[in-house]
């Protein structure tokens, strides 16, 4: 297991800042053991992420050093799951987090598998149970708006990096009220943007469920769902 120390600005820690953090964390890990994205790319390879999902057991405070633990289960199916956890200075959990990962051919753009190649990828189990990432949580969209994809929206990959969307989806989206906190925040990677492509976006919020995907060239893109504390209602509540 792999483990950072992170602060959080006082600027505060949005969903851009929170997933630009676990994509360091996982490549400080993978470096590891010779897999980083710089590794991969000697073989034609790279790293891609297809899913995610992170539950929020309390907000992140501004100013505090945070523990990023982190480590990745063995493959199959082409497919590693890798897990997190974020601490505070006492031990109590902030979050836990799990994302989908994969290996594809930078040429074809298809999974391979690990195997087939000289690479030491190790699987590890723990005692800590975190659930296998789930489809984002859909509600109806009713408003739409282009976006071209910019030079500074890419990664090593030269398409749009993953936390790229959900700093498209907070500018979008209706804003949080003051002190709102989230619950349980998804995303799920279907089709790649490059540098020119004009993704068609479509978003909405129903109750305490935030909703935000794209599409480019008629295909599905991405899908984000961002769930906010609730009373037992189904109000948007505080902390």
């Amino acid at each position: 297991m792999y483990e950072k120390v992170v602060r959080v600005p006082h600027s505060g820690w949005d969903l851009t800042f929170l997933f630009h953090e676990l994509q360091d964390a996982a490549g400080e890990a993978s470096a590891l053991y010779h897999a980083s994205s710089d590794d991969l790319a000697k073989f034609g390879l790279m790293w891609v992420v297809v899913r995610y999902e992170v539950l929020f057991e309390r907000p992140v405070l501004t100013g505090e050093d945070l523990f990023i633990q982190t480590w990745a289960m063995p493959f199959r199916h082409k497919m590693s799951q890798r897990n997190y956890r974020i601490t505070d200075q006492e031990g109590a959990l902030v979050l836990t987090a799990a994302g989908i990962w994969t290996i594809v051919d930078r040429e074809s753009r298809k999974m391979v598998d690990p195997a087939d190649y000289p690479l030491q990828i190790p699987g590890e189990v723990t005692d800590y149970a975190i659930g296998r990432p789930a489809n984002p949580e859909k509600v109806n969209t009713v408003h739409q708006m282009e976006y071209p994809v910019q030079p500074s929206d890419l990664d090593t990959n030269v398409h749009m990096n993953n936390a790229r969307y959900f700093k498209l989806a907070e500018s979008c989206i209706e804003k949080p009220i003051p002190g709102e906190r989230y619950r349980l925040v998804r995303a799920a990677y279907l089709n790649e943007a490059k540098l020119g492509d004009r993704i068609e976006l479509s978003w909405g919020t129903e109750g305490n469920v935030s909703y935000f995907s794209g599409r480019v060239n008629r295909l599905a893109c991405f899908e984000i769902s961002i769930r906010y504390e609730s009373d037992s209602k189904g109000n948007r509540v505080d902390f």
